[in-house]
């Protein structure tokens, strides 16, 4: 397990604006975004 999960930009981005508290560290990757759970 690589511990980074595929998600589309747009839950990204909803996550990353609703869990401000929370560092996600979000990476882009051929339009995928991952973010190191």
């Amino acid at each position: 397990d690589s511990g980074y999960t595929s998600v589309h930009f747009k839950l990204a981005r909803y996550i990353s604006e609703s869990v401000p508290n929370v560092k996600l560290n979000i990476i882009q990757d051929e339009g995928h975004f991952f973010i190191k759970d």
